[in-house]
This record gives structure tokens, C-alpha cells and sequence, in this order.
């Protein structure tokens, strides 16, 4: 007698190769219809970007102790033209014009701290506004004037002057004294 082999049918393994495919097509699917991430813009520092013009500025912020005090100016401003592209600075509420001039040279960026930037040698003075209105935390507008490109103004975060970006140190309490501790049981233990 010869045994015949038996055939079963094996179901779950068809189903879990189809939901295998169909799954993977599916998710697929949802890369497919979603924006690539690295066509967002955004800032990816403390500061904020905006454009003058063709003067482009990055990472700009403030730099204050206090609502109503001076602010630091910090950030940079790339001129890619072929012309150098004076830029008054004023913060917001200013009254007048401001006399705070930047000079960016062209295809050269200078950095609003006074500092030379990488591999360029131009500097402009560092820039220091007399007083904002807006404390630490919060934003305020400053505005970047150029003759040629008109006036913009950009909501610029106000941050505390400390560690990393201000002139502050970082302060510790003082270290605590050591004091002589007695010997356990000497606090009028058992006799």
C-alpha cells in the first residue's frame, strides 16, 4: 500500500504575505503624499531670518538685561551683490531715524556683534540699541532700513544676557563651610 501525501491548504500564510504586501504599500503611500521635510524653511537657531533688499540677515536676536534697558544687537547680514548696502537699525517705538548704520561690503557678510565672520574680513561695529520695550522672552520689532530696498520689520526675540549668547557669567552660590559634627551619642545621649 502506497500512502498518498496529503495537501492542505495553508491560508494563513497567503493572508499574512498579502497584508505583508498591502501594508507596505500603504505606508508608502503616506511618504508619498507628505512634504519632504527638507523643503521647509525654518530657523533653526534662536535668532530669525529676514531680507533687506538682496542683503539677507540670519540669526538675528537681542541680547538685554532688562524691559526698558539697552539691547545687543547679534546675527548676520550676507550682501551678495556687487554694490556695498548700508543698513540704519532702529527698534520699535523709535521716534526718529535711527544713526545706527551697517556697512555689509559686497559678496561679504558682517556680524552685528562687531566680529569678523569666518573666512571674510569685514566688520562693522557692533550694535547696541539704547533702550527696548520689551523685556526678556518676549519679541519686539526692529527695523532694518537700505536705501535702495526700502524699510522691513522683523519680530526679533529678546533674550536674557547670559550664557551662550550675553556678557554675563554664569554665578554659584558660595560653597557651604563644613561644620564640625560631633561623635554620634555626644548630644546628651544615654549615660
Amino acid at each position: 500500500m502506497t500512502r498518498r501525501p496529503v495537501l492542505t491548504s495553508r491560508p494563513g500564510r497567503a493572508f499574512a504575505g498579502t497584508a505583508t504586501v498591502a501594508s507596505a504599500l500603504i505606508l508608502s503611500g503616506c511618504a508619498g503624499l507628505s512634504q519632504q521635510a527638507t523643503f521647509l524653511e525654518y530657523d533653526a537657531a534662536d535668532g530669525v531670518s529676514a531680507q533687506v533688499g538682496s542683503v539677507q540677515l540670519t540669526d538675528v536676536l537681542l541680547v538685554s538685561s532688562g524691559q526698558g534697558g539697552p539691547a545687543r544687537l547679534l546675527g548676520t547680514a550676507y550682501n551678495p551683490g556687487s554694490t556695498p548696502v548700508q543698513i540704519a537699525v532702529a527698534p520699535a517705538g523709535a521716534s526718529s531715524p535711527s544713526n545706527i548704520n551697517v556697512t555689509v561690503p559686497p559678496g561679504n557678510t558682517v556680524r552685528f556683534d562687531g566680529q569678523p565672520s569666518g573666512n571674510n574680513t569685514a566688520t562693522a561695529a557692533p550694535v547696541s540699541l539704547p533702550s527696548i520695550t520689551a523685556a526678556p522672552g518676549r519679541t519686539t520689532s526692529v527695523t532694518f532700513t537700505s536705501g535702495s530696498a526700502g524699510t522691513v520689520s522683523v519680530s526679533v526675540p529678546v533674550l536674557l544676557n547670559q550664557y551662550p549668547y550675553g556678557t554675563a557669567s554664569v554665578t554659584h552660590a558660595p560653597a557651604a563651610t563644613p561644620t564640625a559634627e560631633s561623635p554620634e551619642g555626644a548630644e546628651g545621649g544615654e549615660g
